[in-house]
């Protein structure tokens, strides 16, 4: 009987497993009690006066105007296909009485590919030029792709409930690293060849940057680009649960 009830209890290590767990529990309790109106005062701020702002906007933009420059620019880009593409699609999505949404998911999609791209591609040039910076975003950025996707959210909607500003928190913070990750790539893989022999006719470290560094990388970065669009997009089923 003794022996039974040995077996069905914790096993020795599960305290010293479980204590972790405990403080990381209470870290993030105080974080919550200390700070939770600070931080859904910011996030309302942001919300009230620039998100909401911005759609308003977006909404007054009347939808045949649009509809009309998407397939012109599909025109000028690709021919007649192209532009049937677009009009079709939007189209579809104003039948369908989806353009409000749709509006919203442009919104969050711009504004989170935006921050990502000021915010990552400098931390990419930097990383690629500095080792010691390098060092530092690299197992982040391991950390980050290595996270399941919905794993992100919790922190988020913990600290700041579930809405639209949440929803651009967490596609960036999933999108980003590769608009880190792909120009730092791109810009180590530079021949130093061409680094010294446009050192060597007088460029200083920004003209090296601007006239070797990005043209040469700028297929990497462009794929950079592409994969944060894509990771993005699929991060946006967030928006699903946004506050009304």
């Amino acid at each position: 009987m003794n022996s039974w009830l040995a077996s069905a209890g914790p096993s020795p290590g599960y305290f010293g497993r479980l204590v972790p767990h405990l403080v990381l529990g209470r870290t993030c309790l105080c974080v919550i009690i200390n700070f939770f109106d600070y931080l859904n005062a910011f996030r309302d701020f942001v919300t009230l006066h620039m998100i909401n702002n911005l759609h308003i906007f977006m909404l007054l933009l009347p939808w045949p105007a649009v509809i009309a420059g998407l397939a012109l620019t599909g025109w000028q880009l690709g021919g007649w296909r192209l532009a049937l593409l677009p009009l079709l699609l939007m189209l579809a999505i104003v039948v369908a009485g989806l353009w409000d949404r749709t509006v919203q998911s442009v919104l969050e999609m711009a504004i989170s590919l935006g921050i990502c791209v000021l915010v990552g591609f400098p931390l990419g040039v930097w990383a690629a030029r500095n080792a010691t910076v390098w060092r530092i975003l690299e197992p982040i950025a391991d950390i980050l792709q290595t996270i399941p996707s919905f794993i992100f959210l919790l922190p988020f909607v913990m600290l700041f409930r579930t809405g639209v500003f949440t929803a651009i928190l967490v596609v960036i913070t999933f999108a980003i690293v590769p608009a880190i990750r792909y120009p730092a790539k791109g810009i180590k893989l530079v021949p130093h060849h061409l680094v010294g022999a446009a050192r060597a006719s007088g460029c200083n470290e920004w003209q090296i940057l601007r006239e070797v560094h990005i043209p040469l990388a700028l297929p990497s970065i462009l794929l950079g680009l592409n994969q944060t669009i894509m990771m993005a997009l699929s991060m946006l089923v967030i928006s699903l649960y946004r506050r009304p």
